[in-house]
């Protein structure tokens, strides 16, 4: 869910950038960066001892 969601917030920024004069390739690498930040921080949330599970 938390990347869909990041993925439309993007889109969503390329769709506004573009109609108010950005080139469409600027505002496509900002959607890129938003997905990209998304996934690493899906990846790396398991690994900080916060989110761990106890064994308990």
């Amino acid at each position: 869910m938390f990347l869909t969601t990041a993925a439309t917030v993007g889109l969503l920024a390329w769709i506004v950038l573009w109609s108010i004069g950005a080139k469409a390739i600027d505002a496509f690498l900002l959607t890129v960066l938003i997905i990209v930040v998304a996934t690493t921080i899906k990846l790396m949330l398991p690994a900080f001892p916060s989110h761990r599970r106890s064994d308990d």
